[in-house]
């Protein structure tokens, strides 16, 4: 098992970008959970450190008492997500660290809750509620194999990055790596995908909460929903992690094969789909395997 120093300090590292409309619900939020963990786990405190990557466009605090602190900082230029989060880290001691965008929304216990499963893992993962274009919210992880999945790298490299968002994750600060925090993806979108694999190659594994604690919220522009350019950012991320000898090459690969197939199948008609299909049967059958094992692990109602 894997020893800590005792950490009682709790980061929710946040990226601004033009976003003052969603800042009184954030307010609310980590002040509820600053209560939430007063009342829970009087040792551990919140610090919520707000990234500004539109600096043309001032941050707005509300005015309202709140029982964690607040630390603003500003990019000097709009550099994107990954450089804003980086950002933010650096000004986190050791402790524990969530990465949260501005229009998320988690439990008002969301700390605490995710405390209970910890112990002594390297991080914590909770279920994640995806809203929908009707208002509807469904579970991300519908069983318990669909779950367990988040530890399997070969999810991520053959198919997709298999967490909704950072927002479900409290991870431990030192266990980021130096090569994440220094390495810069030009496109948005995945930065986490290339710190999962960052740390899943080091043996890295995720305590998992089967509570749903975050909700991804449906806005109609959400970047995960724009396959393409996610894939895009994926080929960028198997670039660094080649720069910065993170994977290995036969690793890196077959990310670059399954999102280059995803870009070329999207684009293709009927008859050049069974094609690509077929040329990259490696890589189709495996996603095909895991989905029948998914839709039967509901089926078997393997859950929670």
């Amino acid at each position: 098992m894997s020893t800590f120093r005792k950490e009682s300090h709790i980061f929710a590292v946040i990226p601004f970008y033009k976003g003052n409309a969603y800042l009184p619900q954030l307010f609310r939020l980590l002040q509820d959970n600053a209560e939430a963990l007063r009342n829970g786990f009087p040792g551990y405190t919140l610090t919520a450190v707000f990234v500004n990557d539109s600096p043309e466009y001032p941050m707005q605090f509300p005015t309202m008492l709140v029982d964690f602190e607040c630390v603003a900082l500003e990019m000097p230029v709009n550099s994107g997500i990954h450089a804003a989060r980086a950002r933010g880290l650096s000004a986190c001691k050791n402790g524990l660290v969530l990465f949260l965008d501005q229009d998320d929304i988690i439990a008002p216990d969301y700390f605490a809750r995710q405390l209970e499963y910890l112990s002594e893992g390297e991080a914590v993962l909770c279920n994640a509620g995806i809203e929908e274009a009707d208002g509807s919210c469904r579970a991300l992880y519908q069983s318990r194999y669909e779950m367990e999945r988040v530890n399997d790298k070969r999810i991520y490299l053959y198919s997709h990055n298999i967490i909704k968002s950072p927002g479900q994750c409290l991870i431990r600060i030192e266990c980021i790596p130096e090569a994440w925090r220094n390495v810069r993806l030009e496109r948005n979108g995945s930065d986490d995908l290339l710190l999962w694999l960052m740390l899943l190659e080091k043996g890295f594994r995720f305590r998992l909460n089967p509570e749903q604690l975050y909700i991804h919220k449906y806005t109609g522009k959400n970047l995960s929903a724009a396959g393409d350019e996610m894939s895009r950012s994926t080929v960028e991320a198997a670039e660094l992690l080649r720069r910065t000898g993170a994977a290995p090459e036969k690793d890196l690969k077959i990310l670059e094969r399954s999102r280059e197939f995803g870009i070329r199948f999207n684009e293709s008609g009927a008859a050049k789909k069974l094609l690509l299909a077929v040329k990259n049967a490696d890589i189709v059958i495996p996603r095909i395997l895991w989905k029948f094992r998914s839709v039967l692990s509901r089926m078997r109602k393997h859950d929670f």
